[in-house]
């Protein structure tokens, strides 16, 4: 089948990649992963026009940068300077920040039956942040495989974190609460009331414990002060190796693995969505009406080193996979 194009409406555009078993709609506009269809069910929450997606406060399948996650007080200090970046999440900078990835149009590189690959530039001081960076994503569908891609080079020393915040519904419901969800963890980060992480603590005898597959509801409304404070899991873990996680739908016997060569991996579960519009999918885009997986370095680590490293030295490049992997059991 050839590629199909659908202009929507002049900027954005919408680009299709397909093979025998899946299906994605990707748009230029974020680079935003719309719809994923595996058996003609969508999985992933989208909007059904995408001049929705301009407006858009959540992220939707939109691809985030130049840092994914949390920058505490929207600053840091790299080499004895000091960088003022845009506050969009209260007084901190959260993905990126006003002027992030997943407000502009990306510029296509290429594309073919399977693959789409585009790219932005962000120049020197955009949304704060030092340097002229170069960036590419690339999503591809390989047999029973979504693999997206990353890459980025800049002319300055700048932090760096790049992910996909697409929403998975695997049952089709509108709630999440029964999907299986395994996560390769033994730590997980504490945070204080605007989810800047203040430390790390074991997963053990705590809802946070997924590293025995479990519904994601089993323990989302005990009274653990993180979850109450989050309304849900909107939490970072610290892998312990490439096969980060593992998802279940029961009703649609659908499986998905995550592989990546990330440190972290953000466990959001759609507490925050209003439930004020319906998606591309046909059910409400509402509380927990999709999960987050999102591969990372950890929130905030621009100022804990502790944490694991995020700097994007100049002229060094920036690599790095993120694979969904899909089995109908």
């Amino acid at each position: 089948m050839d590629i199909i194009k659908k202009d929507v409406v002049k900027e954005p555009s919408l680009y299709m990649i397909e093979n025998n078993f899946a299906k994605a709609e990707i748009s230029d506009f974020g680079a935003t992963l719309v719809s994923f269809f595996i058996n003609g069910k969508n999985i992933i929450l989208g909007y059904p026009e995408l001049s929705r997606y301009k407006s858009c406060e959540t992220y939707l399948g939109a691809t985030v940068g130049r840092y994914a996650n949390r920058i505490s007080n929207a600053e840091f200090t790299l080499d004895g300077k000091k960088y003022a970046l845009t506050a969009n999440d209260k007084k901190h900078t959260l993905h990126g920040g006003i002027t992030g990835f997943s407000k502009k149009i990306w510029e296509i590189i290429n594309i073919d039956k399977n693959s789409i690959r585009m790219s932005i530039k962000s120049k020197d001081g955009e949304g704060g942040f030092p340097g002229n960076m170069y960036t590419e994503v690339a999503f591809s569908i390989t047999e029973n495989r979504l693999i997206i891609d990353y890459f980025a080079v800049s002319d300055k020393d700048t932090p760096i974190c790049l992910t996909n915040h697409s929403y998975f519904n695997l049952d089709g419901e509108n709630n999440v609460e029964n999907t299986i969800l395994q996560i390769n963890a033994d730590y997980v980060s504490i945070t204080d009331e605007d989810l800047i992480p203040t430390g790390k603590i074991n997963v053990t005898d705590s809802p946070f414990d997924f590293r025995h597959p479990k519904k994601i509801g089993q323990d989302i409304n005990t009274q653990n002060k993180y979850l109450k404070m989050q309304n849900g899991y909107d939490c970072n873990f610290f892998l312990n190796g490439i096969k980060a996680a593992t998802a279940f739908s029961e009703k649609n016997k659908l499986m998905m693995n995550v592989y990546t060569d990330m440190p972290c991996l953000q466990l959001y579960t759609g507490n925050f969505l209003s439930g004020s519009e319906y998606g591309r999918a046909g059910n409400l885009i509402g509380f927990r009406s999709g999960f987050c997986l999102e591969t990372q370095f950890a929130p905030d680590s621009p100022h804990a080193e502790n944490f694991g490293g995020c700097l994007l030295e100049k002229g060094e490049e920036f690599r790095t996979k993120t694979v969904f992997e899909f089995y109908i059991k």
